[in-house]
C-alpha cells in the first residue's frame, strides 16, 4: 500500500525549513515553561544563589546600557514600595505643574522651550531657570529667556537660592 504524500506548504505557511523548525521549537519551549513554572523557578533561584557575581555584573551592564530605563524603573520601584512617598510625589508634581503654568507668560515661545528641553536631555544635562520660579525672595518667568542648559550637579547646587543680580 502506498502512502499518500502530504502537501507541507500548508503546514509551514510559506516559512523556510529553518524558520518553521524555530517556530515549532518556540511553541514547544513555551508549552514546557507553562507546564513546569515551579521547577524552572526553583532552578533559577538555585543558580542565582550560586552565581551572585554573575548576576551583579549582568545588572551593572544593563544599567550602563539603559540609563534612562534604569532611572525610571528605580523611581517606579521606589514609588510602588512606599505608598506615602507616592502620594507626596504626585502632590509635588501637581504643584510644580501648576507653578510652571502660572509662571508662563502668553508670549513665551513654548516650542523653543520644548526644543531646549530635548537638547538638554539628549546631552544628559539639565534645563535650569536662571531666575528661580519658586523662591521665597524672587519669582522668575517660565520662558526661553529665563532658561539655560547646565549640568545636573550645578543645577542641584544652585537650587533656588542664587540668580543674577542677587541682592
Amino acid at each position: 500500500m502506498r502512502k499518500k504524500l502530504v502537501d507541507c506548504s500548508q503546514e509551514t505557511r510559506g516559512l523556510s525549513r529553518e524558520q518553521y523548525r524555530l517556530e515549532k521549537q518556540r511553541e514547544y519551549n513555551a508549552a514546557y515553561r507553562a507546564k513546569n513554572k515551579e521547577k524552572i523557578s526553583e532552578r533559577a533561584k538555585i543558580w542565582a544563589q550560586q552565581n551572585p557575581e554573575s548576576i551583579r555584573r549582568s545588572k551593572e551592564k544593563w544599567k550602563k546600557s539603559n540609563p534612562e530605563k534604569h532611572r525610571l524603573s528605580a523611581k517606579e520601584s521606589y514609588l510602588r514600595n512606599y505608598p506615602a512617598h507616592r502620594e507626596n510625589y504626585i502632590k509635588n508634581a501637581k504643584r510644580r505643574s501648576a507653578l510652571l503654568k502660572q509662571a508662563t507668560p502668553k508670549w513665551a515661545n513654548k516650542r523653543k522651550m520644548y526644543l531646549m528641553g530635548l537638547l538638554a536631555k539628549s546631552l544628559e544635562l539639565s534645563l535650569d531657570h536662571i531666575v528661580p520660579i519658586n523662591s521665597p525672595i524672587v519669582c522668575g518667568l517660565h520662558c526661553e529667556a529665563n532658561l539655560q542648559i547646565i549640568t545636573l550637579r550645578e543645577n542641584i547646587q544652585k537650587y533656588n537660592t542664587t540668580w543674577p543680580d542677587m541682592p
